[in-house]
């Protein structure tokens, strides 16, 4: 690319940005809409407390914040969805003993994985405006390396000492 470009060159390069800054700009604006929504209605609170009410079980709570997560992953921001959710988690998650530091580990595994699950998430998005590969087969490419996510999300949620080995290991913990 050194010296190969020519300024006839860059009215195309310009154009092919564009469309793809504005495909990931929809993206993030839909996904904006749907956190207003969510914080609005005060949807996460309503879920947390009826979760709280009804769960009597450590592993049955994972098991609920795991598919909470997965799902808001999968549509919303993950800032935004850790700005909403992780407050209320934090209170919720207490009384079942599940520390502070395997929640954060949860939340953040759940959120990654949900950018990639198709057919909403951002990243496959992205790649497939950058590669100009579809979407359809972006999503079955992907589909292998979020089993394994799944597979390690489960040890990470279900065996404690995985999730808070190495902060345990450099004393954070």
């Amino acid at each position: 690319m050194y010296r190969n470009m020519k300024l006839g060159d860059l009215g195309p390069l310009f154009l092919s940005t564009a469309k793809t800054t504005g495909v990931v700009f929809l993206v993030i604006a839909t996904a904006n809409i749907f956190n207003w929504l969510m914080a609005v209605e005060n949807i996460p609170t309503k879920l947390a407390l009826f979760f709280a009410d009804n769960i009597g079980n450590k592993y049955l709570m994972i098991f609920v914040i795991n598919a909470l997560l997965l799902f808001l992953g999968t549509f919303m921001d993950a800032t935004a969805a850790m700005v909403i959710t992780v407050p209320i988690l934090m209170k919720i998650t207490a009384p079942f003993g599940i520390h502070p530091v395997m929640l954060g580990t949860i939340v953040v595994l759940n959120l990654m994985i949900g950018l990639l699950t198709p057919p909403v998430g951002l990243c496959l998005f992205i790649a497939g405006n950058i590669s100009g590969i579809s979407l359809e087969r972006i999503s079955r490419a992907v589909l292998p390396f979020l089993a394994v996510e799944i597979v390690v999300l489960l040890l990470v949620s279900y065996i404690e000492p995985i999730a808070l080995f190495l902060p345990r290991f450099f004393g954070y913990i």
